[in-house]
């Protein structure tokens, strides 16, 4: 009696304290705290030490360190309430006897070679479907241990415990994990590429991925072999399928840090080269940012801008145009962009128009126009191609748009005044007078120069106006003193005496006219060869040289 009663504290303490480690650890539904449950482990340990041959306890203290990560410790304590259970047990004994006898000798399908142990890691059938003698205990015994062994697999295989991940994983599928599925496989495909078998791992996993095209953590796996391999632009391209799959996976942010940082490392360089003035290695550094991170308009817009100073203007425009196509880009800024892109057009006109095609250049500069129409320098290159095309009207639109722009410019005034001398030339030579000068005063008015003001008094002065010829005559000679044709033309245009500095005449001897002198004697007619008619006198007779 007494030794029964002993034994029934002891069970009733062992299992006031297994309900006090239980509460604990279940009772909150969001679960205890980590002291909670390292009190919930001590609790068990301590109804363990009092009655060890209770299944329950190891189960509940394993589940306890599930919650703490310890999963060796958990493992031990899933099998030892394992071993508890003889009826499962046995099953389990007879299970694995059986599934030996069946297994068979298998070839890989991939071509690759790989010993007999590790073809069945990758092409054995489910072991523990094949079993039906298993109970319903033993069955959840399985199923919670192949969960643990595949979890402790990978969280070994992130510390590059490589066997022992290894031996879990093959654990997990030995329990019922089914071998043929994506997600086992792949992390063996990971073992086998850390173990350098790279080029094994890569062609199973292009070959599992040709067959399972939705499998994210297929692509995921593959961007980890790539990142170890430091293949980051190959990375990259793993993560844009897996964000198009399923953008919220828990592994995307690593592996998407891991990109933009070396994308950043390569901008660096990029900057790094463009002060030393290397474009093409500054070029060669962006291709691989956008590579990387190929949503970075900044960076596009940067090789955008250098491909237009390196005279290579299709890839420029590519890049400048991409960026206004962007939706994240900042928009405050498209002004700016958009300057950049009227500015490669212009220099591809001004090429255009060099190698001698005037109307391809022309086509150019009106796209320039397009996207930034405040330039007054397109203008005036898009006059230069019309006046290779001798279109004065058109050349004129250009120019005077040009000068309305940047009234300072004294190139499109200069160009302007002299289309409108030549245009006014060509109108006197065809005798239309009136159309000339107005045409010779819209370039005066532009540019005074002495030859637009002679050819304007020339014109008046065949149109006799006179005054206004004089007018620009003098206005010429203020501009130019020394202007002989100028002083010619003023001088003929003239008339009369100058009376500023006229003086009175001198005193005069009085002569009279007539056959008589003063003192009526008649006067004396000296010979004169000259036969000459002269004015009759008043007495009816021709006067004639008197001495």
């Amino acid at each position: 009696m007494p030794k029964e009663t002993a034994q029934q504290i002891i069970a009733a303490k062992a299992t006031e304290l297994n309900n006090k480690a239980v509460e604990s650890l279940f009772s909150k539904p969001e679960g205890g705290s980590s002291s909670d449950v390292v009190s919930a482990i001590s609790q068990l340990s301590r109804a363990i030490f009092l009655v060890p041959i209770e299944p329950s306890y190891y189960i509940y203290r394993a589940e306890a360190y599930l919650l703490v990560s310890d999963f060796e410790s958990a493992i031990a304590n899933f099998k030892k309430a394992q071993e508890l259970l003889p009826p499962r047990r046995a099953d389990l004994k007879k299970t694995q006897s059986h599934l030996k006898l069946q297994a068979p000798a298998r070839k890989m399908t991939t071509g690759a070679s790989l010993v007999d142990d590790e073809a069945d890691l990758f092409f054995s059938e489910s072991k523990f479907q094949e079993s039906t003698a298993i109970s319903s205990s033993s069955a959840w015994f399985n199923m919670r241990l192949r969960r643990v062994y595949f979890t402790f697999g990978q969280i070994l295989l992130d510390q590059r415990r490589l066997h022992e991940s290894l031996r879990y994983l093959k654990l997990s599928r030995d329990l019922g994990m089914n071998p043929s599925s994506v997600y086992l496989r792949m992390y063996h495909y990971l073992l086998y590429c850390c173990l350098n078998d790279t080029d094994q791992a890569l062609e199973l996993l292009y070959n599992l991925i040709h067959n399972h095209p939705t499998q994210v953590d297929l692509y995921i796996l593959r961007a980890k072999l790539y990142s170890e391999l430091g293949h980051c632009d190959l990375v990259s391209m793993d993560l844009r399928k897996v964000v198009q799959i399923r953008p919220d996976h828990p592994e995307v942010r690593q592996l998407m840090e891991y990109v933009i940082w070396t994308a950043i490392k390569y901008k660096n360089k990029a900057s790094q080269e463009i002060l030393k003035g290397q474009l093409d290695v500054a070029i060669f550094f962006l291709n691989h940012a956008l590579e990387l991170d190929p949503y970075d308009w900044i960076t596009l817009l940067k090789r955008g801008v250098i491909f237009s100073e390196m005279g290579h203007h299709d890839s420029a425009l590519g890049d400048l145009t991409g960026v206004l196509e962007r939706d994240d880009r900042d928009k405050a800024r498209d002004g700016e962009v958009k300057s950049y892109i009227s500015s490669v057009y212009n220099k591809q006109g001004i090429d255009f128009f060099i190698t001698g095609r005037p109307f391809e250049a022309i086509q150019t500069f009106n796209k320039a126009l397009e996207y930034s129409d405040k330039e007054a320098v397109i203008f005036k290159n898009l006059a230069d191609c019309y006046w290779k095309l001798n279109d004065d009207k058109s050349r004129e639109k250009a120019l005077v748009r040009a000068y309305q722009l940047d009234f300072s410019d004294t190139e499109s005034r200069e160009k302007l005044a002299d289309l409108y001398f030549r245009r006014g030339e060509r109108a006197i030579f065809a005798g239309e007078y009136p159309y000339g000068i107005i045409e010779l005063s819209k370039a005066i008015d532009l540019n005074k120069l002495p030859r637009f003001l002679f050819e304007r008094a020339r014109v008046y002065a065949l149109m006799e106006h006179h005054d206004l010829a004089r007018v620009d005559l003098l206005a010429l000679l203020a501009l130019e003193p020394g202007h002989r044709e100028a002083h010619a033309m003023l001088d003929q245009l003239t008339v009369g005496i100058p009376l500023d500095n006229l003086k009175p005449f001198p005193p005069q001897k009085r002569v009279l006219k007539g056959p008589f002198d003063t003192t009526g004697n008649a006067r004396k007619v000296k010979d004169c060869k000259l036969p000459l008619e002269v004015p009759h006198s008043k007495y009816g007779k021709p006067n004639t040289c008197i001495k």
